[in-house]
């Protein structure tokens, strides 16, 4: 029986490192990189940079079965030339969430590293 070994490599990876803080300019904009989460979300309607109103009630349903309702939607400036687009405003949101999935099906890369992740 002749036995095979996998070589690992170190994947290099070049891209444009903007420097996203999770807490940009202090604790009032902190935001939590979430591989769970399948939309960017917020319940701070002043984040909004754009806002559009959503008339017809949709809800969000969070891993603890929880249900919350989805007001509005748009853009988020995040840090300087950094925006998030199609972000949910969820009413009574505590905490504002960035979607892997999300961000990567606009076309961001989201790396995780031992000791960082680089949007």
């Amino acid at each position: 029986m002749e036995i095979t070994y996998k070589v690992w490599k170190k994947k290099t990876i070049e891209c444009e490192n903007y420097g996203l803080d999770l807490y940009e300019g202090g604790q009032e904009n902190l935001w939590y990189i979430d591989s769970g989460c399948s939309k960017n979300m917020t319940g701070d309607k002043y984040k909004f940079i754009y806002f559009i109103e959503i008339k017809k009630e949709k809800n969000v349903t969070f891993g603890n079965n929880t249900p919350a309702t989805i007001k509005g939607k748009e853009t988020v400036m995040l840090k300087e030339n950094f925006k998030a687009r199609n972000v949910l405003f969820v009413d009574g949101l505590k905490h504002n969430l960035l979607s892997v999935s999300h961000m990567c099906d606009q076309g961001n890369e989201v790396v995780f590293r031992s000791n960082n992740c680089v949007v």
